[in-house]
């Protein structure tokens, strides 16, 4: 999940897991500036946020699912946020390496180095000096 930054390039939002709710806009008004491009054979399923309302308010399990759903991609995103003020860049690619070692390698480096906040060729730097250390 990214958008195009004023320069024109690429800031990566997320990664979105298998099961995972994609928050793009909670607010009706606004298009959302997101775009998405699956790196794996995917299903997608689009809703507006005032018909997932409805249905909230119809069914009390799917509100309570949407909910735990919608808290735990909020903790996600909170913890990634302290991750830019509490850890190094080296740290946070072993997490990445962590959560999404699976499909690292079908991901650009551009879009891993945008998600951490470093540019590819710092990512290349960190990529080296792990497989040095090893």
């Amino acid at each position: 999940m990214y958008l195009y930054k004023d320069d024109g390039t690429i800031f990566t939002k997320d990664f979105i897991q298998p099961n995972n709710f994609l928050l793009a806009t909670f607010d009706p008004k606004l298009e959302s500036a997101i775009n998405l491009q699956a790196i794996t054979d995917s299903i997608v399923a689009e809703a507006k946020y005032s018909d997932i309302q409805q249905l909230c308010l119809e069914n009390p399990d799917f509100e309570l699912s949407c909910r735990k759903g919608i808290e735990n991609r909020v903790n996600e995103i909170h913890q990634r946020i302290e991750s830019f003020a509490t850890t190094d860049s080296k740290e946070r690619y072993l997490q990445f390496k962590k959560e999404y070692g699976k499909v690292e390698a079908l991901i650009p480096q551009h879009l891993i180095a945008s998600y951490l906040g470093i540019t590819p060729t710092q990512l290349s730097r960190i990529r080296k000096s792990i497989n040095i250390c090893k």
